[in-house]
């Protein structure tokens, strides 16, 4: 709470994705994010709090799976070294151009996920500016060479095992 007029504003436009408070509402600020929550998004995510554990056990033998199918291939899984890791995305480094993996693995019936960062934050419209004068080799790379494959918990080790098996086949493929 406030009795702050301008503080008041500022906070509902972050909250709000940064966006004006006028009737449009198009134009986004720097630094919005978005705080709103609903009462059933509250009430799913008070459900989810009960099987979380569960479901990060499952994403975690998943990504065992991947990691050893994939060994000694040119896919590189990144995987977290220290702690427990909820694996949200299983991140797969390749040398295979992901416009033809992610064809090939839809004609196979697999979709991969979306990718961590399609741009990279410092070419976003909102940072590019701020870093239009570095370079960033690294973060390019990863950006322009990884992959997701699906990590669903609801998947089973044979269905990692299909998805795997097609990765190398397009591995072969590509460079062949």
């Amino acid at each position: 709470t406030t009795n702050n007029e301008s503080l008041y504003k500022a906070m509902k436009s972050i909250k709000n994705f940064g966006r004006d408070l006028d009737d449009s509402g198009l134009c986004v600020n720097p630094n919005g994010i978005n705080y709103k929550i609903n009462e059933f998004t509250g009430l799913l995510g008070s459900l989810e709090c009960e099987r979380v554990e569960s479901r990060i056990k499952k994403r975690n033998e998943l990504v065992e799976r991947y990691v050893q199918n994939l060994s000694n291939t040119t896919y590189k899984p990144i995987l977290q070294e220290n702690g427990y890791c909820s694996y949200y995305k299983f991140i797969c480094m390749t040398s295979v151009d992901r416009k033809f993996l992610r064809k090939f693995c839809a004609d196979n019936n697999i979709s991969l996920t979306g990718e961590v960062y399609k741009i990279p934050i410092h070419k976003q419209p909102l940072y590019k500016e701020l870093y239009n004068d570095r370079d960033f080799q690294i973060t390019d790379f990863v950006c322009n060479n990884h992959i997701c494959p699906p990590l669903y918990p609801e998947l089973n080790l044979n269905e990692i095992d299909y998805i795997c098996d097609i990765l190398l086949k397009a591995e072969i493929f590509f460079e062949g």
